[in-house]
Formats: structure tokens, sequence, C-alpha cells
């Protein structure tokens, strides 16, 4: 079935926006009372009492960064393992070196080549045979 659609009355259309808008306070209200029977999940306190090395974007006050001497520190403690480990890295390689120099004394070692086809043979088409095929010699 069709119904017509009618024009509403501007009278109509101002109680209808009043009680709209009554109901969008009424909702509001209630969600209001809602949120403050609901506690935070975390408290931020009762989370962490230590001194952390971030701060969170409530916190007040000002954030406490590392000063200069603290960042030369782990400057110097990273160049340190650095060092250690190019080191121990150097002392690598030449243990192997020492372990090759030892295994091979001075002795030449064959070497392989990998040819196409047989060794010590020639081979070239034949002409008369009209088979396209290879002839040794």
């Amino acid at each position: 079935m069709n119904f017509a659609l009618r024009k509403r009355e501007p009278k109509e259309d101002k109680v209808l926006k009043f009680i709209f808008n009554q109901r969008i306070l009424e909702l509001t209200e209630k969600y209001n009372r809602i949120e403050k029977q609901l506690k935070e999940c975390l408290a931020e306190v009762e989370f962490s009492k230590q001194k952390e090395g971030y701060f969170m974007n409530r916190m007040c006050g000002k954030p406490e960064f590392m000063d200069n001497d603290a960042i030369a520190m782990a400057a110097q403690e990273f160049a340190d393992k650095e060092a250690e480990k190019k080191a121990r890295k150097n002392a690598d390689e030449l243990a192997k070196q020492a372990t090759k120099l030892n295994s091979n004394e001075g002795a030449r070692k064959p070497q392989i080549k990998i040819t196409k086809g047989k060794l010590g043979t020639k081979t070239r088409k034949a002409a008369g045979d009209g088979g396209g095929g290879a002839q040794m010699l």
C-alpha cells in the first residue's frame, strides 16, 4: 500500500524539534550519570610507583630528560662494545687465516676445469652427409 506524503506544518516541525532536543538532553544526562559511577580501569599511581624513563601525557610537572653526562656514558659503553666486537672479529679472521696456512703447507692443489664435450677430440660438421651430425677426426 502506498500512502501519500504530506507536508508538515511549521507548528508540527517546532514540536518535533523540541521533542528531539529533549530526548538528546535526557540521553546525555543518563550517560553522564553512568560515567560518574564507573571508575577508571587503570589508576596510574597504583600501576607504577617507580620513576620511569618516559612520561605520560596526563602527568603534571616538567618531564625529566637525561643530562649530557648520562648520554656521554651511554655513548662510551656503546663504543666499548663495538670495539670488543671488532677485536673478536679480527681475532677470528686471523685464526682462520692461520689454519688455512697450516693446512696448505705450500703444496699446490689441483684445479679442475669443466669443459663441454670430450677432451682431446675435435669435431666438425659433415658436409656430404646431409644429416647435420658431427664426425670424429
